[in-house]
């Protein structure tokens, strides 16, 4: 059965302490209704809304339906202006299962429906309910029963049993009359993420970018049009999930996914060291469903193409049996968005034409955070054509002194394909290193030594050099 975040008050009826005592009226609420859901990466949300109602002068008990059975509890908050003071707040899950409505008839009588002898035949027993732990116990008749066959019926569902979660709130009001209630707590089961979706140009200089958002509700509750934001960037939290929130995100793994499409471009804002989509509304989030919503598009974001072969030497093992390898084929991308626009980070899929027009997947990586003005690096795969195979030519490890040794390598880099090819090749040497002697200079950057070598098509590269490690 479908939820919708849908606020109804009950106003029970209550004494007025001190000398005064009187039944606070039925409340009924008015047509006004806003929702508003902010969605946090991290599977959290939080869910606002607003509700006209009618409070009665006095006390008056508030029974809040339709809310998240994935609600933290103790950030539930309602606020109803000037005078309106809440004294208590009780989350109450839901409970209609056939224990609790055993247990509810303890004493009392149900009925079992059994099959006869011939199967169209069926009986019904009235029976009491004697037990229900460690067994089920009734009476049927003259005769006590201990865990009885047949299907069981209830006459009426006690008020206590509820088939979705209640937030009860108890409050007081000197005034009564009209007001607008402010309800928001935090929920668990949803969280978004940035997928990306990237075309490079045939010469791999720039691609096109959109960025869509998937917002995943595993609360266990159907959210319908609603105003949605979305916060990028990580918030702290202390509350560790409970069992209802851990219940609702394994749900979620047996949805199909859903794609949708807002009628105008979300907006972005910075908000306390934040980003905020907000999405043009409104929306609706389905329970155990992904919805899919375009959040931004760039054109032409400039790229450049790198082939990266990294190895790790190791100076103070046995050598390594020399295999070419392929060099991972990476792009290094610039947010030069003169507009200050970021991208959040998320899967980033690459995709390229062949020479009919026809779309080719080149790949898929992790696109870290991307501001305005930084850089990111993806890898969509390595290159087929272009090999890198290192040797160790020689090692000495004598009258070198405690935990040093010098070794050699000829690292030989083969262009198989059919345009020049420029590849970085990265030797990660561990320890305390300096290299003796070398084919050609390399650059030291980040604790490593970096060689750029340029081969043209059908040809061969060679890199040799000699180093001394201290470990």
């Amino acid at each position: 059965m479908k939820k919708t975040p849908l606020l109804i008050v009950a106003l029970a009826a209550s004494i007025v302490t001190n000398v005064q005592a009187g039944l606070a009226a039925e409340g009924k609420p008015g047509p006004g209704r806003d929702v508003a859901i902010t969605v946090y990466g991290n599977g959290l949300a939080l869910v606002a809304e607003k509700r006209d109602m009618e409070l009665s002068p006095g006390f008056n008990e508030l029974v809040l339906t339709d809310v998240s059975p994935s609600v933290d509890a103790d950030s539930f908050r309602v606020s109803a202006g000037n005078g309106f003071r809440v004294t208590e707040t009780t989350f109450l899950p839901a409970n209609l299962t056939q224990r609790d409505l055993l247990e509810a008839h303890i004493g009392k009588t149900i009925e079992i429906s059994r099959r006869g002898p011939k199967a169209d035949i069926i009986s019904v027993v009235p029976a009491v309910v004697l037990a229900v732990e460690p067994e089920l116990i009734l009476r049927t008749g003259g005769r006590i029963e201990a865990n009885p066959r047949g299907r069981i019926s209830f006459p009426s569902i006690p008020g206590h049993i509820r088939s979705d979660p209640v937030m009860r709130v108890r409050s007081e009001i000197e005034q009564g009359g009209p007001v607008t209630a402010h309800v928001q707590y935090l929920t668990g089961g949803m969280s978004w993420r940035a997928e990306h979706v990237a075309e490079l140009n045939e010469a791999m200089t720039a691609l096109d970018l959109e960025t869509r958002a998937g917002i995943s509700n595993a609360a266990g509750i159907d959210f319908s049009n609603v105003r949605l934001a979305l916060v990028a960037g990580d918030v702290n939290r202390t509350h560790v999930p409970g069992p209802l929130e851990r219940k609702a995100a394994r749900g979620l793994q047996m949805t199909m996914a859903a794609d949708a499409a807002p009628e105008a471009a979300p907006t972005r804002e910075a908000v306390a060291g934040y980003h905020l989509y907000r999405l043009p509304g409104p929306v609706t989030l389905e329970d155990r469903e992904m919805t899919r919503f375009s959040l931004l598009s760039r054109p032409a974001v400039p790229v450049m193409r790198e082939l990266v072969s990294t190895g790790h030497p190791n100076a103070f093992g046995p050598p390594r049996q020399a295999r070419p390898d392929h060099p991972s084929m990476r792009l290094k991308m610039t947010n030069a968005n003169p507009s200050g626009e970021p991208v959040p980070g998320g899967r980033i899929r690459l995709y390229g034409k062949d020479k009919n027009g026809d779309a080719l997947f080149l790949g898929e990586d992790r696109l870290p955070d991307l501001p305005s003005g930084g850089e990111a690096t993806v890898t969509a795969g390595r290159a087929f054509d272009v090999t890198v195979k290192r040797q160790r030519t020689d090692v000495v490890r004598q009258g070198l002194g405690r935990n040093t040794v010098e070794m050699a390598y000829r690292i030989e880099v083969k262009n198989g394909s059919e345009k020049k090819e420029t590849v970085r090749v990265i030797e990660a040497l561990a320890g305390d290193w300096k290299i003796l002697t070398e084919s050609e200079p390399h650059q030291r950057k980040d604790g490593q030594a970096h060689w750029v070598v340029s081969v043209d098509p059908g040809q061969m590269a060679t890199i040799t050099y000699r180093t001394r490690v201290r470990r």
